[in-house]
């Protein structure tokens, strides 16, 4: 569908400003500003990608085997660039572009081919999946299509139960859109595509799907014009996870909003196909989560969460990613999300069933929930999350209120957990929309460390959480915070304000941090901007080793694996020797070591963990579970090389009990040596007898070709 950029983001930012608040939109009284001595920062580099924002994270991932990190961005105008994170250069071949389709999404790393090399997956507005290789290029006919919404066209005139019945058949459906001998049902649900498109033509479409062929259907069903077929859209970004716990992690959640895009339909010959007058539009607003196996490219399950109106005062959106993990070491999988409409969901196992106690009915939630062992240091976990109303509640898994904080403005960022002084007790950091920041105590949501700062400007973005080593050479836990009128960095240690100095203007709108330019010593972190821009700052007194470069890299701005937690001191953290070229592996098998640290580990308390080394999706290396009883534990493995000469992309990821997972990678070449070295002994004996036949022909000084026939010469050879 065509989009405008304008109208989409005035589109959301009406979404989260109407959205009702408390009678007090000023901020508190008792807000702190300490002005302090600045850190210095210099600008690595920027690089300006058009005039069209970058909405969603960019994906930190090495595309080209170099052992570097490159920087995938994608924008809302329908560009995927590729960058290098040595020096911001745009990467040949790049960028890739969709006509007509634009991104919120945070590209996701995943080998869709199975060759070890790990592909790009990216979620476009329209609710269409599509896979990018490293170079740029798309896997053609892979496009995986989410279905349209079918209701009654008038829903709303219904009994309030009928929602629950539409929601329960979703999940009663195959991935071909039949239900199951169940009896009769409010809403019979045939294919979701329609089967009477004209398919001529259709490979021809850049995003054309051999496993969903066809239009997607939008308006009237026209064999039951008493149903409504409600587009799908894809405004947050979706999480890969072992959904069904085959020991897999190859389903792909997605959070769904379904609604007719009032830009698209202003247009009449648009509106024409739909049959519904443009009032009808608005009555449409709903939300759901789908399942897909990227396996099959099929869905397996889908839940609707909640169906409203465009017009009522909390439509439906889902705007946050969900967050997957285990509430408690022996639980299921949950998901767990929040909807714009004010309601809190828990859901478990493949089948998407409520857990008990949810949903919990809020204001609307436009943030990712965040969880962790906040209250108790029991292993079992807590929910956290803010609302439009300034409501900041920590909920147990079965959904009883812990405790409720209450600010003056709508907090629609994530909040951040983390532990100042490695105790028992954990911290909550987050921001309201005017410009305050709080920290609170975990255990009994009070506020603490001489919070609230005031910053007096509108934030937009969660904050950064990262340790500074000052002149002193002291470790300072930081928080960094993106402001429409600049940077601010928050000495947690001190309680003082500053504002980071950039060199030049610049608007930061999402942070991520970590080991981007080799050349650098230090943590970098990158700054996306909504005009489109990206850059590589640098803290000047920030020189970490190798083992706190590792410890305090924050991937990005969204957590889809749940792990909420700046690591020092509060989560475990993956240590793997980093360099600066490829490395080689030959022979049958090679060492491998890697450290992994855990405050809370010891003799008395020790913590579990599964290791999985792989090469992309193609082969695993090694798959083990392991109990640490100290704070840093060494593993050496040696794993088998692949069967076969390969290069490719080495994973390793360590996951405690409750499935948050740290990561690293590398490029490998598998015994490619020795491929090469054997390429050679096979050419030398080919090119020692041409080198010896070309010798020869030069002693042969009466031998000619003709090139013309001459009749003063008949003789030819």
């Amino acid at each position: 569908m065509e989009t405008s950029f304008l109208f989409h983001l005035f589109e959301i930012f009406l979404l989260i400003c109407s959205i009702r608040t408390s009678s007090g939109d000023q901020p508190s009284p008792d807000a702190k500003t300490k002005k302090c001595t600045k850190f210095n920062s210099k600008i690595l580099w920027t690089s300006k990608l058009r005039e069209s924002p970058l909405v969603g994270t960019p994906l930190l991932i090495d595309i080209d085997g170099d052992s570097l990190r490159d920087i995938i961005a994608p924008s809302h105008s329908g560009e995927v660039w590729a960058i290098h994170g040595e020096n911001g250069h745009i990467v040949d071949n790049w960028p890739f572009y969709v006509e007509g389709r634009s991104f919120f999404a945070n590209p996701l790393p995943y080998d869709i081919d199975t060759d070890g090399v790990t592909d790009i997956l990216l979620t476009t507005t329209d609710a269409e999946v599509l896979f990018l290789t490293i170079n740029g290029t798309l896997f053609h006919g892979e496009t995986i299509k989410v279905p349209p919404l079918r209701v009654k066209r008038d829903w709303y005139s219904l009994d309030k139960d009928y929602i629950k019945r539409v929601a329960e058949e979703m999940t009663k459906q195959n991935p071909e859109g039949t239900s199951h001998e169940t009896g009769p049902t409010e809403a019979p649900p045939p294919s979701p595509f329609s089967q009477f498109d004209d398919q001529f033509g259709a490979e021809a479409d850049i995003l054309y799907s051999r496993h969903q062929p066809g239009e997607r259907p939008s308006g009237l069903d026209p064999k039951d014009e008493t149903y409504v077929f409600v587009d799908p859209h894809i405004l947050a970004t979706p999480v890969v996870a072992d959904i069904d716990g085959d020991g897999d992690e190859n389903e792909l959640v997605l959070p769904v909003s379904y609604y007719f895009d009032r830009y698209h339909y202003g247009f009449q010959e648009n509106l024409a196909r739909t049959r519904l007058n443009k009032d009808e539009l608005s009555k449409y607003a709903a939300s759901g989560l789908v399942i897909v196996n990227l396996k099959t490219k099929q869905i397996t399950n889908q839940r609707l969460i909640s169906l409203t109106a465009i017009s009522s005062d909390q439509p439906s959106y889902l705007l946050a990613p969900p967050t997957v993990v285990r509430l408690g070491p022996k639980d299921p999988l949950s998901i767990i999300i929040g909807c714009s409409s004010g309601s809190l969901h828990v859901f478990q196992g493949p089948s998407l069933t409520p857990a008990a106690g949810f949903p919990i009915m809020t204001d609307s939630i436009t943030a990712q929930v965040s969880v962790g062992d906040v209250v108790g240091n029991d292993d079992q976990y807590e929910l956290v999350v803010g609302d439009a109303t300034g409501n900041v509640i920590c909920l147990d898994k079965y959904g009883k209120q812990l405790w409720e904080y209450n600010v003056k403005a709508p907090v629609d960022t994530s909040v951040r957990l983390f532990n100042f002084n490695s105790d028992s007790s954990m911290e909550v950091i987050f921001v309201d929309k005017f410009g305050v920041v709080y920290v609170l105590n975990g255990t009994t949501g009070q506020p603490t460390l001489s919070s609230p700062f005031l910053l007096n400007t509108l934030i937009h973005s969660s904050p950064l959480l990262m340790h500074l080593k000052s002149v002193d050479d002291d470790y300072h836990l930081v928080a960094l915070v993106p402001t429409i009128t600049g940077l601010y960095c928050i000495d947690l240690h001190t309680a003082c304000v500053s504002e980071v100095q950039m060199e030049r203007d610049f608007m930061p709108y999402v942070l991520q941090s970590d080991h981007i330019d080799p050349f650098n010593p230090g943590l970098e972190v990158l700054i996306s901007s909504l005009s489109g821009e990206l850059a590589c700052i640098t803290a000047d007194s920030y020189h970490p080793t190798e083992r706190e470069v590792s410890i305090e890299t924050w991937p990005g701005e969204t957590m889809g694996n749940g792990n909420w937690f700046t690591h020092k001191g509060s989560l475990f953290a993956l240590s793997v020797a980093r360099g600066l070229s490829t490395r080689d592996a030959s022979g049958k098998s090679f060492n491998f070591g890697f450290n992994v640290y855990d405050a809370k580990a010891s003799e008395t308390n020790p913590k579990e963990y599964s290791i999985e080394l792989s090469v992309g999706g193609r082969y695993t290396l090694l798959s083990d579970r392991v109990l640490l009883n100290k704070s840093m534990t060494h593993f050496l493995y040696t794993p088998k090389t692949p069967p076969a000469p390969l290069f490719a992309e080495m994973i390793l990821k360590v996951c405690n009990t409750h499935w948050q997972c740290d990561t690293a990678s590398f490029s490998v070449r598998f015994n490619l040596i020795f491929e090469e070295v054997l390429d050679w002994i096979l050419a030398l004996p080919f090119l020692a007898f041409v080198a010896g036949y070309l010798w020869l022909l030069r002693n042969e000084t009466d031998v000619s070709l003709p090139i013309a026939y001459n009749e003063n010469s008949r003789k030819i050879m």
